[in-house]
């Protein structure tokens, strides 16, 4: 269910008989000196929940077929050498990771093993960003384990859930994460089908166009578009994002009059 290989010296491409393994849930590649283009075959991990692949030199697109992952809330591909659009297909990933949940809550005790590794979670959920703040490095390995039990099963754990939170409630937070790329073409409104993300980090790359105003129906806490080629007015949409508490929209070519809307972010803290 678990493959960890982060933080070596692997290299060359990523075999593609990783997308020969059904049950896995978690795949963490990140930091590594990988090579080549991310699998098509991926697309066949139904179960997957987790895709680390950031800090590599990994090239080409992003396949399409990723959006077949119907579990993969979290998406980290964060500083490679990845080119290309942000296809229509990958909004699809992450839409459905209930049955994935459900076979957990069968068959998994409230001891999971290796479940209890702290150091593995501070990376797999990035405790830096709204609405994953909840004080990781307190964390021992007893409440560790106990976390990973909550996540696996699709318990809520971050604390946008607490009745009298500033953050709305959100059974899931899902997050995608395509910084420090080279991916370009525009953004489509399609992207407001991602209802369980929370957290969307798209900076350092090469987008163009409009942003569009659908993007005010996410659930977002964390939105960073920096450093991209955006154009056009900032959407006034932006602000019905009762969540969000972290926005950054700089170094990009908007223009026309600032959104007054943007005042109602109440959550804001940067």
């Amino acid at each position: 269910m678990f493959l960890v290989l982060a933080y070596n010296n692997f290299s060359g491409d990523i075999p593609r008989k990783y997308g020969n393994m059904p049950r896995l849930q978690a795949l963490d590649l990140s930091f590594n000196r990988l090579t080549g283009s991310i699998p098509a075959s991926f697309g066949k991990l139904t179960s997957l929940l987790w895709l680390m692949l950031a800090n590599n030199s990994l090239s080409g697109e992003i396949p399409r077929e990723i959006g077949n992952c119907s579990s993969l809330l979290w998406l980290n591909v964060a500083n490679n050498q990845l080119s290309g659009g942000f296809h229509p297909e990958l909004t699809k990933m992450g839409s459905n990771p209930f049955p994935t949940f459900e076979v957990n809550r069968r068959t998994m005790d409230n001891t999971i093993s290796g479940s209890g590794e702290c150091l593995v979670m501070r990376r797999w959920i990035p405790a830096e960003f709204p609405p994953f703040i909840f004080g990781l490095e307190s964390l021992t390995k007893r409440s560790c384990r106990t976390l990973w039990n909550h996540v696996l099963k699709g318990k809520c754990i971050f604390p946008v859930c607490p009745t009298g939170s500033i953050v709305g409630p959100l059974d899931v937070s899902g997050y995608l994460q395509l910084s420090g790329n080279k991916l370009s073409g525009e953004v489509k409104a399609n992207i407001s089908q991602m209802k369980k993300l929370s957290m969307l980090h798209l900076g350092f790359n090469e987008f163009e166009g409009k942003l569009p105003i659908e993007i005010g129906l996410l659930p977002l806490a964390f939105l960073n578009l920096t450093r991209n080629k955006f154009s056009g007015q900032i959407p006034k949409e932006i602000g019905n994002i009762y969540n969000l508490q972290n926005l950054d929209l700089s170094s990009n070519n908007f223009s026309g009059n600032f959104p007054t809307s943007l005042n109602d972010l109440s959550a804001m803290i940067s």
